[in-house]
């Protein structure tokens, strides 16, 4: 699956830092929100060639990167989340069918 932009709505205010920051960190207001093509959804495979999918491994929960490098992204789990705009496709679709948060597609 080619994963689509999404964008992520945060439901709460959340204290988050990135590895790569050197303790810094950043402050996010519920309602903010940003785009991304970086998610992870429960039961999805790890990435070939990453110690997760060598060890059958996969997702365990709904995980949202700002970026794609792990030492800059932030990350957000189900928990910080309370709505994802979708793009109108099927396969998303049904990824999403039973997400814990709103999901509103966009035509």
């Amino acid at each position: 699956m080619n994963k689509q932009p999404i964008q992520v709505i945060l439901g709460k205010d959340t204290l988050k830092g990135a590895p790569g920051a050197l303790g810094r960190s950043f402050y996010n207001k519920a309602g903010e929100s940003f785009h991304t093509r970086i998610w992870f959804y429960p039961g999805e495979p790890f990435e070939s060639g990453s110690i997760g999918a060598l060890m059958g491994h996969t997702h365990d929960e709904w995980v949202f990167w700002t970026g794609a490098d792990i030492d800059f992204s932030l990350i957000f789990d189900e928990t910080d989340v309370s709505e994802v705009v979708i793009p109108d496709d099927p396969e998303i679709i049904a990824i999403f069918k039973d997400a814990p948060f709103k999901v509103t597609i966009k035509g």
